[in-house]
């Protein structure tokens, strides 16, 4: 595990190539890790290969099938891939958190359901400041832009751990200009 987290903070902060080979290397050294995949799939995701991700994701779920965020995770990446309505299995498995609504925001804006999708985020606004980094995700992906700036802005504040993943995550790419 401590490869793989080696491997994440490439991915976050150092060299996406250095990730991806420390990644494998965490992999051989240790097939059986569900937590390697999970750290796998951000690092894939964040080279770009989402269906890598995927599988990474699928992986860690064949390992510790009750992995939190993992279904949310392989639904936004299905759904950036032009597969929503597949997305939709995996969002129904993800069991209800800020993960789940996180999730659930993303796919039905992506398939122009855009009620649910809103109820979804309102749902995930309740869940509390905690949860920033996946506002500024979600708001992202719908086109909020000034919501989701908004979003990191109160992450920053809450010294959100989850700020490291803004550089590499997706549903934060057209932030980055």
């Amino acid at each position: 595990v401590v490869r793989s987290g080696l491997a994440s903070y490439e991915a976050y902060c150092g060299d996406i190539r250095v990730a991806l080979k420390l990644c494998e290397s965490a992999i051989k050294l240790d097939p059986l890790s569900p937590e390697i995949y999970h750290f796998g799939a951000k690092i894939q995701y964040a080279a770009g290969k989402l269906d890598k991700a995927i599988e990474y994701s699928k992986r860690s779920l064949e390992l510790s099938p009750g992995m939190t965020s993992t279904h949310a995770v392989i639904a936004m990446l299905l759904t950036l891939l032009g597969r929503a309505e597949e997305a939709l299995t995996h969002l129904e498995l993800e069991a209800p958190s800020g993960y789940h609504y996180w999730a659930k925001a993303i796919v039905y804006h992506a398939l122009g359901r855009q009620e649910e999708s809103d109820k979804a985020m309102k749902t995930l606004l309740g869940y509390g400041d905690e949860w920033a980094v996946q506002f500024a995700g979600a708001h992202s992906m719908r086109g909020e832009i000034d919501e989701a700036f908004a979003a990191l802005e109160l992450a920053y504040q809450n010294h959100d751990s989850g700020l490291s993943l803004v550089k590499i995550h997706p549903t934060t790419k057209n932030l980055r200009t």
